[in-house]
């Protein structure tokens, strides 16, 4: 059984509700089943359960585009088709802002929202139109943050996103996930909460077998239901599929389920393309009055989708080769890592899901720095004339008194500077200590002196 993600499904599902959309708002959604689709064969491969939202990761990789530069850009224009949409980059962030504005209207009649950030760290200067951009068209601005304080760092993002996506999204950074050398985390959270249209009476759902394969079956929660459904048996992927519609009919789950056989749902994704899903999904008759059985299920599911990424051809963003120029004017930076985390739970009174995406900008070498650990001498210097106002040495920090030493090694009248001059050893050093004591005396009287 392969679920329609809410969030991929959902977009085709608006456009289909009788208001007008611009057309790059159409060109970006097509784009973003396509991703959507590319990347769900990357990562379903060798996978059992699987659930992800493709939205918020393709979210995520706009707002990292809107820095990308040269091939690095020309990469994510071909995985994701971001410059399908658009003339310019300019226009692709004004028309993901429209689509936006669509998906996460509270009008809708359920709960879709979404959240974007800039983590940056407190030290490192980003350019400014990147920054506008993305606060502008993506509603991410940024918040400075200290990555040299790593843990606690990390716990803040894991915090936010925690509290974006209905405390659904835990820890999406893991403990390795970030370090000192992190300059940047592009982070989107999108949480959704539905009732179904016609919802399933808890006190029908009953254990109900369910077939993983032919030869092994399990015993699952199975709810059921009469009412209308869309149900087709004769589309492109050759499959089942039903569509259950959610509450207002603005968006709805299309559960797409091929012929019972051992690889059969492997053997159905090797045909599944954005036009085929897009062909089965539309292919759908007038609803019929039927019965309805379903599981029960809630699936949690984290990994890191770099390498789905590479996969499919985004290889530059992630090597030191990147050119990411766009976010700090430097040829500095790379992506280390993209990392997805995504929650669904479907019951009888509807749906809840949350997903969130995090993409890592760190330094392609080991952050510059100085550590100040041996003897060293320092200088305090006017800089517009070059005055040294004061000198000194640090041969350890520990000693923070210094005994005083005259300028000269012997008496008065400076040889001996071992203690050897005058008439003998012993006559200059008695010399240099009595040389001393008058000198403080002579200071102690001239004060009395002055102040009588």
């Amino acid at each position: 059984m392969l679920i329609a993600t809410v969030f991929s499904a959902l977009l085709l599902q608006t456009f289909t509700s009788g208001q007008e959309v611009d057309s790059n708002v159409l060109s970006l959604t097509e784009e973003n089943t396509n991703f959507a689709v590319n990347l769900y064969k990357q990562v379903a491969e060798g996978s059992n359960n699987l659930f992800l939202s493709p939205y918020s990761i393709s979210a995520a990789l706009a707002m990292t585009y809107m820095g990308a530069s040269g091939t690095t850009r020309d990469e994510m224009n071909e995985v994701c088709g971001f410059g399908n949409v658009g003339a310019t980059p300019e226009e692709f962030a004004s028309t993901f802002a429209s689509l936006s504005g669509i998906l996460f209207n509270e009008n809708n009649g359920y709960t879709l929202q979404e959240a974007n950030r800039l983590f940056g760290d407190d030290d490192y200067k980003f350019l400014q139109p990147f920054m506008d951009t993305l606060e502008n068209n993506f509603n991410a601005p940024l918040e400075q943050v200290d990555f040299g304080n790593t843990e606690e760092t990390r716990m803040y993002i894991n915090d936010w996103v925690a509290e974006n996506t209905n405390q659904k999204i835990l820890d999406l950074l893991g403990p390795d996930s970030i370090d000192a050398s992190t300059l940047l985390v592009l982070v989107n959270a999108i949480y959704f909460n539905a009732l179904w249209e016609t919802q399933f009476n808890a006190a029908n759902t009953a254990e109900g077998t369910f077939y993983v394969n032919p030869k092994r079956e399990v015993q699952v929660p199975m709810m059921q239901v009469t009412a209308n459904f869309s149900v087709s048996r004769d589309n492109p992927l050759n499959c089942d599929v039903v569509k259950i519609p959610y509450a207002g009919r603005n968006v709805a789950m299309y559960i797409i389920m091929p012929p019972s056989g051992m690889n059969a749902l492997s053997e159905m994704e090797e045909n599944l393309t954005g036009d085929t899903l897009r062909e089965t999904l539309d292919s759908l008759p007038e609803e019929i009055n039927m019965r309805l059985f379903m599981p029960k299920f809630q699936i949690t599911h984290q990994q890191s989708v770099k390498e789905a990424l590479q996969g499919l051809g985004m290889n530059l963003l992630f090597s030191r080769a990147a050119d990411l120029s766009g976010m700090d004017g430097t040829n500095r930076l790379f992506a280390g890592d993209a990392i997805h985390q995504a929650f669904v739970d479907v019951h009888e009174e509807g749906t809840e899901a949350a997903a969130a995406t995090a993409v890592t900008i760190t330094y392609k070498s080991a952050r510059p720095s100085i550590n100040i650990n041996r003897p060293f001498l320092f200088v305090i210097q006017e800089e517009s004339t070059g005055t040294v106002l004061f000198m000194g040495r640090v041969e350890n920090p520990t000693r923070t008194v210094m005994t005083r030493r005259s300028a000269l090694q012997g008496g008065p009248n400076g040889d001996g500077g071992d203690g050897s001059g005058g008439d003998n050893g012993h006559t200059g050093g008695v010399t240099q200590t009595t040389y001393c004591a008058l000198t403080g005396l002579l200071a102690i009287i001239s004060h009395l002196i002055f102040h009588l």
